[in-house]
């Protein structure tokens, strides 16, 4: 779904394509180091994996068809990160 839009957009001439990924393409824990763009995949779930496999194929086609891809790895909060102050 993801890579047919992007390529709707490109046949649009839609410059920049803008995805919003997940932090869990990155893994499950950072043990206590912060992920940094220049950490390796490491999808934990069918969702990450769904994810991964979207920036990848969105890579390819930035390369392909000339189209500027952002990528945004936003982190998420549960109840269960949040300390109970909040």
């Amino acid at each position: 779904m993801t890579l047919a839009l992007a390529l709707a957009a490109v046949e649009s001439s839609v410059q920049r394509f803008i995805f919003i990924s997940s932090i869990g393409v990155n893994g499950a824990e950072t043990f206590d180091v912060p992920f940094t763009p220049a950490d390796a995949a490491a999808p934990h779930s069918p969702y990450a994996v769904s994810k991964y496999e979207a920036e990848t194929g969105l890579k390819k086609l930035a390369k392909q068809r000339g189209l500027d891809v952002v990528i945004i790895r936003p982190t998420a909060y549960t109840k269960r990160c949040v300390s109970s102050r909040y």
